[in-house]
C-alpha cells in the first residue's frame, strides 16, 4: 500500500520523502533559497551547486562574450549558443537541444 498521496497529479508514495522527493523534482516545489540572488532550489545540493557562482566566477570564460561560468561543462554547453551546435536529438521527433537537460525536458 502506497499511503502518501501528490495533491497535484495524484501519484502515490510509500513513505514521506518519497512524496517530498517527488514534489520538488515534479511539481516545482524549491524550498532551498539563495541568500544572495532570488532564486530557489529543490535540493540543497542544487543550492550549494548554485552558491558556487557567487563565489568564483573567474575560473571559465567564454572566448566569445566573456561570460564567465563556474565549470568547464557550463562552458562548453554555453559556447553552442555561439556555434549552434545541437548535439542531443530526439530519437522520437527528430528535434535537437544545445543540452542533454533541455532533451530530458522534452
Amino acid at each position: 500500500e502506497k499511503p502518501f498521496c501528490c495533491p497535484r497529479c495524484g501519484g502515490t508514495f510509500p513513505c514521506s520523502s518519497s512524496l517530498r522527493a517527488h514534489q520538488r523534482l515534479w511539481c516545482q516545489e524549491r524550498p532551498f533559497s539563495c541568500p544572495q540572488c532570488p532564486k530557489r532550489f529543490s535540493s540543497d545540493r542544487a543550492l550549494k551547486k548554485h552558491r558556487k557562482a557567487h563565489l568564483d566566477h573567474s575560473s571559465f570564460c567564454c572566448s566569445v562574450c566573456g561570460k564567465k561560468l563556474t565549470s568547464r561543462a557550463a562552458l562548453i554547453t554555453h559556447c553552442r549558443i555561439h556555434t549552434g551546435e545541437r548535439p542531443y536529438g530526439c530519437p522520437d521527433c527528430g528535434k535537437s537541444f544545445m543540452a542533454s537537460k533541455s532533451l530530458s525536458k522534452h
